[in-house]
């Protein structure tokens, strides 16, 4: 079971700690407000895709995270809109023709969108959600430098990534907190 609500509660404010902790601003950003039904078919139209369940309902929790580590999670207003998004978007096209491994194709029906992206890496999210008929979920993988992890859908990425964001802010936390 997805429970999006707990796993934001348990981590921005972690996220906050940290950064005041470590004098990086930047890293408290929170997560964006929910999003409509009406931004989020808006966004599949945009992209000519039908999101599966666990992102629409990530999306009816926060549509989209500035800072989820060291992660931006993309929301409704930059999928396929926004200038970071786009360019994001040519360099994984890129990487899937020159570094992906062979088995990291979109199946038949499906496309590839770019759901969050690193910005201090390489690294980025991509979701494969059909054209033509809504799934429970999708298939979502976490790629950089043609090592393309899998993950059942966003929730499963989004709990390990919250496990190792977690794991990182609680090591840092307590590296400041040691005199």
């Amino acid at each position: 079971m997805r429970n999006w609500s707990q796993l934001v509660a348990a981590l921005a404010p972690l996220q906050e700690r940290a950064a005041t902790l470590r004098a990086e601003s930047w890293r408290s950003a929170p997560p964006n407000p929910p999003a409509t039904d009406a931004d989020i078919s808006a966004a599949e139209q945009r992209l000519g895709v039908l999101f599966d369940d666990a992102y629409r309902d990530l999306l009816r929790t926060c549509d989209g995270w500035p800072v989820f580590g060291n992660s931006q999670l993309y929301g409704t207003h930059d999928l396929g809109v926004s200038d970071d998004w786009a360019i994001n978007k040519d360099a994984i096209e890129e990487y899937f023709a020159s570094q992906g491994r062979d088995a990291t194709t979109a199946p038949e029906g499906h496309r590839f969108v770019l759901i969050a992206h690193d910005n201090s890496s390489s690294r980025f999210v991509v979701a494969a959600f059909p054209s033509s008929t809504r799934e429970q979920s999708s298939r979502c993988y976490d790629c950089q430098s043609g090592e393309d992890t899998p993950f059942d859908d966003i929730y499963a990425w989004a709990q390990f990534e919250s496990r190792a964001i977690t794991t990182s802010l609680d090591e840092a936390i307590a590296e400041v907190a040691e005199p």
